[in-house]
């Protein structure tokens, strides 16, 4: 291709067999709203609400009283994020409103530390030991809550690749596994 090659004029002559444009009325279709979208805007909503109590009590990992989930549920109510379904659906996939909006904001990594004080705590613990606790905590900062199950998944089976019972020895497995436990029945109502 030589130099000018684009500037050559092409005539084309095309016949329209489609026939005749004709309009036609829609029925109004609503598009499900993108759960991602919707947690992410509440997300981000709760994330401005620092001084909201039962939100400090949730993220603190303190038991919440039906009044907390009742100020926790006009909050989201609020937000103007979504319509109503859409939260009933997420509250439900997430097993409770509690457990939706930790899920969302986690935990105070102060809070889990503090947790898992007295657990570390009870006899010197190992560089490995400690590490471990670590990723849990990292987990439940991030998450809310966690299925003691993943403690013989990754990211934990790549410090402990046989799980936490070859870290620790029974009793204190029993008691990390009772720690995550209190820590997620925590968003459980309470009279």
């Amino acid at each position: 291709m030589g130099p000018g090659w684009f500037e050559s004029v092409v005539y084309t002559d095309f016949t329209d067999t489609r026939g005749e444009v004709v309009e036609r009325d829609m029925p109004e279709m609503r598009s499900g709203t993108d759960v991602e979208r919707y947690t992410a805007k509440v997300r981000d909503y709760l994330c401005r609400q620092p001084e909201n109590l039962a939100l400090r009590k949730l993220r603190s990992g303190k038991s919440l009283t039906p009044a907390d989930l009742a100020s926790l549920e006009e909050l989201l109510a609020r937000s103007g994020v979504g319509a109503p379904e859409d939260m009933a659906r997420a509250v439900a996939n997430a097993h409770g409103l509690g457990r939706f909006i930790r899920s969302l904001v986690g935990l105070d990594q102060q809070a889990v530390q503090e947790a898992f004080a007295e657990f570390l705590g009870e006899r010197t613990a190992t560089a490995s030991q400690i590490d471990f606790v670590n990723l849990v905590i990292g987990h439940l900062t991030r998450h809310g809550e966690m299925d003691p199950k993943l403690l013989f998944e990754a990211p934990f089976t790549d410090a402990a690749p046989q799980g936490p019972t070859r870290l620790f020895a029974p009793e204190q497995t029993r008691r990390l596994v009772g720690v995550i436990k209190s820590i997620n029945d925590s968003v459980a109502t309470t009279a």
